[in-house]
């Protein structure tokens, strides 16, 4: 009987391969998104160390002027804030498309194996049927030998 062989054989290496990239390329949504977040976090850590600054600097003397800076500074960190939540959000909704992308190559990828599963199922069967048939004939020959003698 012949060798196996699956039809859709390339294909399925070319999900493989497309699974493999998928796969980078969420790392690196994420590896991004981690990035901004944490891009947040220094600003939000900045806006709270000039707001304790500004505290400790009320108890002793403090001129207009510098009150305005330090409270143009701080307005400046919340809209930096602000702007970079954005950032933050479109980086996890990318994240998010890159992993339902994943998802869906994994499915295609499965659905090939499976189907690859049943089909080495079938032939391991067939080939089983012409062994049966090859060990059949061998007996009705050796059966019909011993006759003959």
């Amino acid at each position: 009987m012949a060798k196996f062989t699956y039809k859709f054989e390339s294909i399925l290496k070319l999900k493989v391969q497309l699974e493999d990239n998928q796969k980078n390329e969420l790392g690196k949504s994420v590896k991004r998104y981690e990035k901004e977040k944490s891009y947040l976090g220094h600003i939000n850590n900045e806006m709270s160390y000039c707001v304790e600054r500004i505290n400790k600097e009320l108890a002793n003397t403090i001129t207009v002027n510098e009150m305005l800076i330090h409270n143009n500074y701080i307005e400046y960190l919340k809209t930096a804030a602000n702007r970079q939540k954005e950032v933050v959000k479109e980086a996890l909704q990318n994240v998010d498309i890159q992993r339902e992308k994943l998802i869906e190559i994994v499915k295609e990828r499965k659905t090939l194996e499976k189907l690859k599963e049943r089909k080495y199922e079938e032939y391991l069967k067939e080939a089983d049927i012409e062994e049966q048939k090859v060990i059949d004939e061998i007996i009705s020959f050796k059966q019909s030998e011993g006759q003959v003698i």
